[in-house]
């Protein structure tokens, strides 16, 4: 089921609290701003990730965070679970050969690829950058 699917089930539940259907609708209106009816996932993380991003900046300039804290809180669960970083080096030794690109730099699109939004991309540049 899509991410897009899941929150507009969880608006519907009857189960779910105010606080987080208050959040999700925010979301879903972000959602209908797009062109198509039916958007991606990647569409999806990246409207989330804006919420989330936008809140924790909001943080820094509110002493008030309650409100804050809670659209992270609710949609942090959507996104994708980090990936261990010894796990992306293990990966990276078994699936990469730094001798086929001119800079080392170039493999990070097939890594990213690989992992997608479930490492930090800065974190990989430190890691390729200290590989040999």
């Amino acid at each position: 089921m899509s991410i897009q699917n899941v929150i507009y089930k969880k608006i519907q539940d009857p189960n779910v609290d105010k606080v987080t259907k208050d959040v999700l609708k925010v979301v879903k209106a972000d959602m209908q701003r797009e062109r198509d009816k039916k958007i991606s996932d990647k569409v999806s993380l990246r409207i989330i990730k804006r919420h989330i991003n936008d809140a924790k900046e909001m943080m820094t300039y509110d002493n008030n965070n309650g409100n804050h804290k809670d659209v992270i809180d609710v949609l942090s669960e959507f996104l994708p679970k980090k990936v261990d970083i010894k796990e992306v080096e293990a990966w990276i030794r078994d699936n990469i050969d730094f001798s086929n690109y001119k800079n080392k730099m170039q493999a990070m699109g097939e890594i990213m690829r690989h992992f997608g939004a479930a490492v930090d991309g800065n974190e990989i540049r430190s890691l390729i950058q200290k590989m040999n």
